[in-house]
This record gives structure tokens, C-alpha cells and sequence, in this order.
């Protein structure tokens, strides 16, 4: 669709999941506000500080993700029920980076459970973690960087209709399909890796602490459970937007 044919200013469309999104996110501000306050402040957090910073850091990112999308939402109502038009580019540029957040919310606990499996599995090869993860970064994150780049410089691009801002932004930049779906991959594949890592800390401290540690073992497999749990539910949160892409690809 050719960037003239959009105007720049439109009324929002709301449908269902803007409603949805902005109640959810609303009620998810202050449960995970409550969980950053306890990991901060609780005493017994400080005899596990592995976890503790790991709900720092979490937690401090789902507030963020939830404030910013709730707003967001909240904006696109108002001015559905005011009247009011909107920036169709800025609107976009909102939408995109709420996206783009939720792939770092994916990436995140992959990078600190990766931290966790190199320090008990390789130990003796500490040397190498900083390349590795050097690569690790560079493949999950900077993809991300290169297709933002032509979406917010508005780089050869286009849109396609999508609900809320009317039109959402894509670039016609090198690679840009190819590597908009090595995206949608990683964010896919992220939660069944983590899985498969916590399972290999899991086979790790059971092999070296089952007979003088059962409590250490039973807590990593708990762990592990609340892994899977969380990687099929953000793998399922994805099927949406990976199939607004396949049916604008095809169509």
C-alpha cells in the first residue's frame, strides 16, 4: 500500500482487544508493582539473590510494559469516544515499540536463566561467557534494532491496516520480511530453549545434590515447572500477531 494513500490524521478503530488489553494491563500494574516492592524490601530475598534480582529486574520491566500499553490503549479510547483524531505515524510508532517491548520481555528471562545454567553447568569456563552471549544479544536483539531502524526513520516504507491506529508501518528495506519473521522465530523458539535450559540446571544440581540436597533439587524442579508453564503461555500470546503477518504476506 503506497504511503500517499494514507492520510495522516484518522479516527482509531476500536474493536474487542484494545478493551481488553487496557483492562488487563491495568489490573497487571499493581500486582507486579507488589512483587517488586517485596523483592526489594522482603529480608528473606537476600538469602536468594539470584532470585531477587531476577524479580527486580522482571517485575521493573512488567510494570513498565503494562503503564506504557495501558496507556497506549487508554489513549486510542478516549479519542475514539472524543472524537478526537489521531497521528496515524506516531500512533503506529507507539504500537510498534509496545510490540518490540514484549519481545524483550521474552528475551530477558532467557538471558538471566542463561547467566544461571552457564555459572552451574560450565563453571570452569567462565572465560568464554561474555562472547557467548555477546553472540546471543546480537541474534535475538539487534534483528529487532534493524527493523525498527526502517520503521521509525520511515525508511522505504508502507503500511497495512491493522486496528487501533488505523494503519500500522512497515519498511521495505533490505531483508526487512526475512528478518521480520527470523524475529517472530526467536521469539517463538526463546520459551522452548528455556525450557530445555532449566531442564539441563534441573539434570545438573539433581546429579550433584539428590543424596545431600533433596530440598535444592525439589526447588529447581519447581523452577523448571513454572518455565513451561510460562513458555507455552508466551508462546500462545504470540499466535495473533504472527498471524496478522502470514496473512498479509500471503494476501
Amino acid at each position: 500500500m503506497a504511503e500517499l494513500i494514507v492520510p495522516d490524521y484518522l479516527y482509531p478503530t476500536i474493536k474487542f482487544q484494545e478493551y481488553q488489553a487496557f483492562i488487563l494491563n491495568c489490573l497487571a500494574i499493581l500486582p507486579n508493582l507488589y512483587f517488586l516492592h517485596r523483592s526489594i524490601y522482603y529480608k528473606e530475598f537476600n538469602n536468594r539473590k539470584y532470585f531477587k534480582y531476577m524479580t527486580i529486574i522482571m517485575s521493573s520491566e512488567y510494570v513498565f510494559a503494562s503503564v506504557m500499553n495501558a496507556s497506549f490503549n487508554g489513549y486510542l479510547i478516549i479519542s475514539y469516544y472524543t472524537g478526537s483524531q489521531i497521528f496515524v505515524k506516531f500512533c503506529s510508532k507507539c504500537s510498534i515499540f509496545y510490540l518490540n517491548f514484549r519481545h524483550i520481555l521474552i528475551a530477558t528471562p532467557f538471558y538471566i536463566h542463561f547467566f544461571r545454567f552457564w555459572l552451574l553447568v560450565f563453571n570452569k569456563k567462565k572465560r568464554y561467557f561474555v562472547f557467548t552471549i555477546a553472540i546471543i544479544i546480537i541474534l535475538t536483539i539487534v534483528p529487532l534494532l534493524y527493523t525498527m531502524y526502517g520503521q521509525y526513520f520511515e525508511i522505504n516504507i508502507y503500511f497495512l491496516p491493522k486496528s487501533g491506529c488505523g494503519y500500522q508501518i512497515f519498511s521495505d528495506i533490505p531483508f526487512y520480511t526475512e528478518i521480520m519473521y527470523f524475529n517472530l522465530f526467536v521469539v517463538l523458539a526463546l520459551p522452548f530453549i528455556l525450557i530445555f535450559i532449566n531442564y539441563l540446571i534441573y539434570r545438573s544440581v539433581a546429579k550433584k545434590l539428590y543424596s545431600v540436597n533433596r530440598l535444592k533439587v525439589m526447588e529447581c524442579r519447581k523452577i523448571l515447572q513454572g518455565i513451561l508453564l510460562q513458555g507455552l503461555f508466551a508462546s500462545i500470546f504470540h499466535v495473533p500477531p504472527i498471524a496478522y503477518l502470514l496473512y498479509y504476506s500471503i494476501s
